[in-house]
């Protein structure tokens, strides 16, 4: 079992929060509106400069084309725990990757090139090598980019600038690195980053679903944040259908975030 720098597991496209005696499963479409929610509230002036509606059903759709897998998941030969991403086959990430671009092309060439953009990302700063299907997939990738860039561009070719692109994108990836943050941190720990604005951030995890904040970034005084999830029993699991057998409660987390007394 492999712990990221939160001390939490991260399995397949699942959020695993370890329990005394039990694994909390969030899947990451859960995770994505968490992110929406958060982007929501956001009170920063460089995000009110680009945020609309459309920004944000991207932002809540982003991951979309991990349903399937959400609810499906492999697990791992030998421990039978679910599979970690990691792990998944190169094609199958590409595949899940894809559906999520094409799940997205109603909210227009905007919402698909950030996206596209942001997987891309993501598949660059990884450490796994890149074979040739998955160079490909890169170069097409890039080159849908431009065209959907272009395509917005000439919509409104004023409003809808190289810049504004730049920063949505920013945001999308700013807001889901949040979210993350607020499902994997544990108890006693903290989550920093830096903000687009370029100010340190950090969210403290003081017990009991507390998060305490600094600065404070959102338009209410405290935010109750809540995510689903279905809490398992921490074990080896023989078949998926077993794992899914005792996973069919829906169950749920609630953080209260709060401002640091200064």
């Amino acid at each position: 079992m492999r712990e990221n720098r939160y001390g939490v597991v991260n399995w397949s496209p699942m959020i695993v929060r370890i329990q005394s005696n039990s694994w909390f499963l969030i899947n990451q479409i859960d995770h994505a509106h968490l992110a929406e929610e958060l982007a929501r509230q956001w009170k920063f002036s460089e995000w009110l400069d680009v945020v609309d509606e459309g920004l944000l059903a991207t932002i809540r759709r982003h991951d979309d084309g991990w349903e399937d897998w959400d609810y499906r998941p492999e697990l791992h030969t030998g421990s039978g725990r679910p599979m970690e991403f990691f792990e998944l086959p190169g094609h199958s990430k590409l595949a899940i990757w894809r559906k999520s671009i094409h799940q997205i092309r109603d909210l227009g060439p905007l919402a698909e090139y950030l996206v596209a953009a942001h997987f891309s990302s993501l598949r660059r700063q990884s450490d796994e090598l890149i074979d040739d299907e998955t160079q490909e997939f890169l170069i097409t990738i890039d080159q849908l980019c431009e065209h959907w860039l272009s395509n917005w561009n000439v919509m409104n070719s004023q409003a809808h600038s190289w810049r504004r692109a730049k920063s949505a994108l920013a945001h999308l990836q700013w807001f889901d690195r949040l979210s993350l943050g607020i499902c994997m941190t544990p108890e006693g720990q903290a989550f920093t980053g830096t903000m687009l604005s370029g100010n340190d951030f950090s969210m403290r995890c003081a017990g009991g679903g507390c998060r305490i904040v600094s600065p404070w970034p959102f338009t209410q005084d405290e935010l109750e944040l809540t995510v689903a999830g279905r809490s398992v029993p921490s074990k080896k699991y023989e078949t998926t259908a077993e794992l899914l057998a005792v996973a069919n409660c829906q169950q749920s987390l609630t953080w209260k975030l709060v401002k640091e007394d200064l």
